[in-house]
């Protein structure tokens, strides 16, 4: 909502985006773009697609081209922000047109066909009011990373190994610096090992190795190998289903990444059909991969509470407590987060285990995906940590 009781009209300098009071459960915060030429400006938050009224995002001109707003927002919002631009195109009676999103929305007019989630699209910034951060538009990985040797059909993946000493597991921190691409690229190692869907997203734009290497430097995380899958281009037809990537991560990458299983210390995660994959791995791959972390579950494109069983029989399968799964969700993502209670509900029942929900104030967003699944990665590999 906006907070009329504090100026807008500041001198329009200075970052994008600004705290400027916290509240009991909510935060002042000023948001300021410049579009010169543009008639409108919105903010797209990414959750707040249908403001009531329609430009109750809109910022307002302060000349010279730029604009500003100051919005009263949830305290612990974590959420991508865009904004939209609108240049006057003059109707056939000559009147101003109105900016598209107020008869659109703000997340505009969308194909029928499952899109791709944006990874921080160029211009926008992240604003995360959990971890007192804003991180400007979006960066490559700042760990080196390598590709590993696949065949045919088989999904780009990429790793790093994140924080070893030389010796005992045959990596170090260094070791990202050696030259060299392909299987033999590909230390031997007993780190635990992390396994990433849309590895595209997490590599190229949203530099989760460099996340995970200041967990490690923290002491927040173990040292550990991340293996990134890419999903495109056929994202929905590899992602989210029984098969696929699914299949081919519990059938042929584990198997070859850890001959000798050690499923306390593989990890599984992803978000949207990348959750749902991350699941069907862990029912699949008994005795291979012990934890999946699935944010954002695209529960909705099985029947109701579809996935109960197989993971009912995954967790009866091994002794208590040695398959953990963890669901995520965003308050801002209509009946995700409902849908994640109920299926964590029916798993548990007869089976004596804690599935844990956990709710984020966001919406369909790689802001609070990532952060909180390195997190909930530490909590997972705690026993681990030195």
């Amino acid at each position: 909502m906006r907070a009329e009781q504090h100026p807008s009209t500041a001198a329009p300098v200075g970052a994008a985006v600004e705290v400027l009071a916290r509240e009991d459960d909510r935060a002042i915060i000023r948001l300021r773009h410049r579009a010169p030429g543009a008639s409108a400006v919105a903010a797209q938050i990414n959750g707040w697609w249908t403001p009531d009224p329609p430009d109750g995002l809109d910022l307002v001109a302060q000349g010279d081209g730029w604009f500003a707003g100051v919005l009263s927002v949830p305290g612990d919002l974590c959420a991508t922000i865009a904004f939209l631009e609108h240049h006057d195109d003059d109707r056939a009676d000559g009147a101003p047109a109105d900016p598209p999103w107020w008869s659109d929305g703000l997340k505009g007019k969308r194909p029928a066909a499952p899109a791709r989630p944006q990874a921080r699209p160029d211009g926008s910034l992240v604003l995360d009011l959990v971890r007192d951060r804003v991180v400007a538009s979006h960066a490559p990985s700042s760990v080196p990373v390598h590709e590993l040797a696949t065949a045919a059909g088989e999904p780009r993946t990429r790793w790093c190994a994140i924080g070893g000493t030389r010796g005992s597991n045959g990596t170090s921190e260094d070791d990202g610096d050696r030259a060299g691409t392909g299987d033999d690229a590909l230390p031997p190692s007993d780190l635990p090992l992390l396994v990433v869907t849309d590895g595209e997203a997490h590599v190229d734009r949203l530099d989760t190795p460099g996340a995970l290497a200041e967990a490690v430097r923290a002491g927040d995380l173990p040292p550990l190998l991340a293996v990134f899958l890419d999903a495109w281009p056929d994202r929905a037809r590899d992602l989210g289903v029984p098969g696929g990537q699914a299949a081919w991560i519990a059938d042929t990458l584990v198997p070859r990444l850890r001959p000798t299983p050690d499923p306390r210390r593989t990890v599984v995660t992803g978000s949207s059909f990348g959750g749902l994959t991350s699941l069907f791995t862990l029912a699949r791959a008994l005795h291979r991969i012990g934890a999946a972390i699935a944010q954002s579950v695209s529960l909705w494109r099985y029947p109701h509470l579809a996935l109960a069983a197989p993971l009912r029989a995954a967790l009866l399968s091994e002794a208590p407590g040695s398959v953990r799964i963890r669901l995520h969700a965003g308050h801002f993502e209509g009946t995700m987060g409902e849908a994640a209670r109920e299926l964590a509900d029916a798993v548990s029942d007869g089976t004596g285990a804690t599935i844990p929900v956990r709710m984020h104030r966001g919406g369909h967003d790689w802001a609070w995906w990532q952060p909180a699944m390195v997190e909930e990665l530490s909590a997972l590999l705690a026993p681990d940590r030195a």
